[in-house]
């Protein structure tokens, strides 16, 4: 425990032997401490888990300099640098069983889905080479279609409301720069961040 002491300078004082007698006194006190504060809750397991509407969306992931192809026939393309990874999260407002709820999203979305190992950090892992077949300035991208899945988890007589993020489905592609890009696409927010931090 910390303490802060004080030390009380010598003080000299005459006795009738004509002797100096030094007094040193010293006197501690005790600082005062924080009051203690309680650990968190642990979750409680093995709880009911119910899912809401799930939403889907991409996220940018990586992506290449512009390679330029002046041969009428084309070319090879530069692979895409990643960018940025995405991890795996089950975010909630008090304690749940992180590993349980996602287990339960993976039965509940079923086999079509086919969600990633739960604590997987997704990269951008090395790819075959890309090829045009036509000159023009041109960006190789990867993306990932990601999903959020709200949910609420009973356990103990208690509810707590989160939400679990994760990933479907890699994908990427080539946009050349110039052409126009359709805002119907469902990857046109990410195909026009990699327009404006490319062309």
């Amino acid at each position: 425990m910390a303490r802060i002491c004080h030390t009380i300078f010598p003080v000299l004082r005459t006795v009738p032997s004509c002797a100096l007698v030094t007094l040193l006194l010293g006197g501690c006190t005790a600082e005062s401490q924080p009051t203690p504060q309680p650990s968190p809750s642990p979750a409680c397991t093995a709880g009911t888990v119910q899912f809401g509407e799930t939403t889907k969306d991409y996220l940018l992931t990586g992506v290449s300099a512009v390679t330029e192809i002046t041969a009428a026939e084309g070319g090879p393309l530069e692979s895409p640098q990643e960018l940025r990874s995405y991890e795996i999260e089950v975010v909630a407002q008090g304690p749940v069983p992180s590993e349980y709820v996602y287990d339960k999203l993976s039965q509940h979305l079923g086999t079509e889905w086919q969600l990633p190992e739960y604590g997987r950090v997704y990269h951008l892992s090395a790819e075959d080479k890309t090829t045009v077949d036509g000159p023009g300035r041109f960006i190789t991208f990867d993306a990932l279609e990601t999903i959020a899945v709200p949910f609420t988890y009973d356990c103990g007589g208690a509810t707590t409301a989160g939400t679990v993020k994760s990933w479907r489905v890699p994908t990427g592609g080539v946009i050349e720069c110039g052409v126009p890009r359709s805002p119907d696409d469902a990857m046109y927010e990410v195909l026009e961040e990699v327009a404006r931090m490319r062309c």
